[in-house]
């Protein structure tokens, strides 16, 4: 399993869930109305409007590919308002298209401009067309300009498609548009200034495009003050987050991420009471002194805020206990984090915060997901913890915590994915950490924790990656090890272990990856090792062990296997050059390394491997 410690979890699905349930809430009523209002003879009728007619087969047309069927109604035996994704109302016994709906048909082909009269400017075909979806498909080419003729639309969502080339500025004509979804294409150029003049606008979703612009208007909050939710993430804008945005009293969420923001964080977005989500990371945006900071004092006032997603910015200071009225230095700004009680994800991962994280952390009771790794928070790992219940993903890697694993940590029944790795902690493993019933993802390496690895290890059922490589553990490996069988990565290199590989590890039929290299490892290679059929990676290498080598499964594979530093190991595998085994032989008895010996073995500890964060924020991803 590959965790990805991104800090939101991330839009790409929800948005696309978000806005089919959108879809799906605005268009049902409409369409119960239009099936109560016709009439049964009407029903029956055969009458129509041709250019409607028309419209839809030239639509089509327009597609090369249709592998599901989508269009299997959409013939001359059956009248158009019964064709599959096609909704209509009846005009004086008269079907006029008001919604389509082809949204994951896996099309491919075009959008087509057939939509207007040949010839006849600013026209349309389809004049009473309230909604368009064309969402989940494969559709190429560009957006034609005709769509923003249709004055009667609403809605037009075509995200996850292969889009490209620039909005055309006809897109903002639709005085009634409310909602605009073309994220997730390969759309570029900018966002036309008639976009931004739709005042009826409540959803713009154009993110994971190509977007560029050096800046947003700065009253864009004042002419889109119906604006309910905001994604322009991975795009390129830069310039300064608009303080307007706070004339938008309806904002839910804003998600300006991956772009090219400067400046300072505008205090005016306190100002937004149902602000639900904020997700400005990886941006270039600066808070380093006393002014800077004074937004997230602001925040405190947004009593709706769930998710605040900070990563990868220029941020700078200490996170104090305090809220209010501060006292300031020099070197630590204010940050009245610890009123946010409403978060449920907080990501301030990858800035330069320093100082130590105290105890505002326990107040966070709603707190679900917590990233705090990538900066250079010394102290302990605050005991109050414990007190987040509903705390689930724990991100604290690369920073200078020291001192023991809080024994709190245990407490944490919904806790899945835990990453302390890459600090200096000391101390034993905590028993309990071994027992929680959620956990799936436990990185403690690169510390310097010692003892045993505990026997408990094996209650962790469910538990699929373990790695407390580079520590000072020691002792054998325990058979209850093996209990958890439905691990997959076990990591445990650089470390002091002693004894035999343990032969409940045979019960480990998920394994893909094992690595117990640079230890103190004696006696053979167990034969069952080349009997896990799912193992991809193994390293054994300098460690003590002897015989001969298995010649089943990865044993067959030289690059998947690494034995090196095993001085009396023999087999018949050319590429890793052992010798050939004794004949009267499969392996010796040479006694167990010294201390100084098992020194060598695993190497000096002098310094860390850089950890590069891989993901986005939350976007990442476990949501």
């Amino acid at each position: 399993m590959t965790v990805h410690t991104s800090t939101i979890g991330r839009p790409a699905l929800a948005k696309a869930a978000l806005l089919k349930g959108i879809m799906e809430m605005k268009l049902l009523p409409q369409i119960l109305f239009i099936i109560a209002a016709l009439p049964f003879e009407v029903r029956k009728s055969t009458c129509s409007t041709e250019t409607d007619h028309q419209s839809l087969l030239d639509f089509k047309n327009s597609i090369s590919f249709n592998p599901h069927g989508a269009f299997v109604s959409w013939n001359d035996s059956i009248h158009f308002y019964k064709w599959e994704g096609v909704s209509c109302r009846n005009a004086k016994h008269q079907f006029r298209v008001t919604a389509m709906n082809l949204a994951n048909q896996g099309l491919h082909g075009h959008v087509s401009s057939s939509l207007r009269k040949p010839d006849i400017p600013y026209s349309t075909q389809l004049p009473e067309l309230a909604s368009l979806d064309l969402s989940r498909n494969n559709l190429t080419g560009g957006i034609p300009f005709s769509l923003g003729n249709i004055s009667s639309l609403k809605e037009f969502i075509a995200t996850e498609n292969h889009l490209e080339g620039r909005i055309p500025d006809e897109l903002g004509r639709p005085h009634q548009l409310t909602l605009l979804a073309l994220g997730r294409n390969k759309l570029s150029g900018p966002i036309p200034q008639s976009i931004f003049n739709l005042s009826s606008l409540e959803i713009m979703s154009l993110e994971s495009n190509s977007l560029s612009m050096p800046y947003l208007p700065s009253d864009l909050g004042t002419t889109l003050q119906n604006l309910q939710r905001l994604y322009l993430d991975y795009n390129n804008i830069g310039g300064l987050i608009p303080s307007s945005l706070s004339n938008a009293s309806h904002l839910v969420d804003l998600d300006l991420s991956f772009n090219s923001f400067v400046g300072h964080v505008p205090t005016t977005l306190g100002a937004l009471g149902e602000l639900s989500w904020l997700n400005l990371e990886y941006n270039n945006i600066v808070a380093n002194d006393k002014q800077s900071w004074m937004f997230m004092d602001a925040l405190t006032n947004c009593s709706s805020l769930n998710v605040l997603a900070l990563f990868q910015n220029q941020l700078k200071g200490e996170l104090p206990n305090y809220v209010g009225n501060p006292v300031f230095t020099t070197s630590i700004p204010p940050l009245g984090i610890g009123k946010l009680q409403g978060l449920t994800s907080l990501g301030l991962d990858s800035n330069n915060f320093d100082g130590t994280v105290t105890e505002w952390v326990g107040n966070l009771k709603n707190m679900e997901k917590l990233f705090l790794e990538n900066n250079r928070f010394v102290g302990p790992v605050p005991p109050s913890l414990g007190n987040v219940s509903g705390l689930w993903y724990l991100a604290l890697k690369s920073n200078e915590f020291e001192g023991f694993v809080p024994v709190t940590i245990g407490e944490l029944q919904h806790l899945q994915i835990l990453d302390i790795s890459d600090n200096h902690l000391n101390g034993s493993i905590p028993v309990d950490l071994c027992g929680l019933p959620s956990l799936i993802s436990f990185n403690l390496s690169y510390n310097y924790l010692h003892g045993a690895l505990p026997l408990e290890i094996g209650n962790a059922n469910q538990l699929l990656d373990i790695d407390i490589s580079s520590n000072k553990i020691y002792g054998k490996l325990p058979q209850t090890l093996g209990n958890s069988e439905s691990l997959e990565t076990v990591v445990m290199d650089n470390n002091y272990l002693q004894g035999e590989i343990p032969s409940s590890l045979r019960n480990l039929k998920s394994l893909k990856t094992l690595n117990l290299s640079r230890n103190n490892l004696s006696g053979p290679i167990p034969g069952f090792i080349g009997s896990l059929q799912s193992l991809q990676q193994l390293d054994l290498s300098y460690n003590n062990l002897q015989g001969e080598i298995p010649r089943s499964g990865v044993f067959r594979n030289a690059t998947a296997l690494t034995l090196a530093g095993n001085n009396n190991l023999c087999g018949r595998v050319p590429e890793l050059q052992l010798p050939s085994c004794p004949q009267t032989t499969r392996h010796s008895n040479l006694p167990a390394l010294p201390l100084k010996a098992m020194e060598a073995n695993r190497g000096i500890k002098e310094s860390k491997p850089m950890r590069i964060r891989s993901g986005a924020l939350f976007h990442s991803d476990i949501s």
